[in-house]
């Protein structure tokens, strides 16, 4: 069997490039967090805003402003 040039560049590019990405950390599991998810029932309280206005606080988080 006869190996021809472009193709054993092509093997061994391939071949390095199996190594790289499976020593990758992006890819490694990382176990330093947890995630849990909680809910959290937010009061609707009456906020004094900027120009001296009351407002509702769900008003507020329900908006589409941030």
């Amino acid at each position: 069997m006869k190996i021809t040039f472009p193709a054993a560049v092509n093997f061994l590019l391939f071949m390095i490039m199996v190594i790289v990405l499976s020593s990758s950390p992006l890819l490694a599991q990382s176990n330093k967090y947890t995630r849990s998810v909680e809910r959290y029932t937010v009061p609707n309280v009456s906020l004094i805003n900027q120009d001296g206005k009351k407002v509702q606080l769900t008003s507020l988080l329900n908006g589409e402003r941030p």
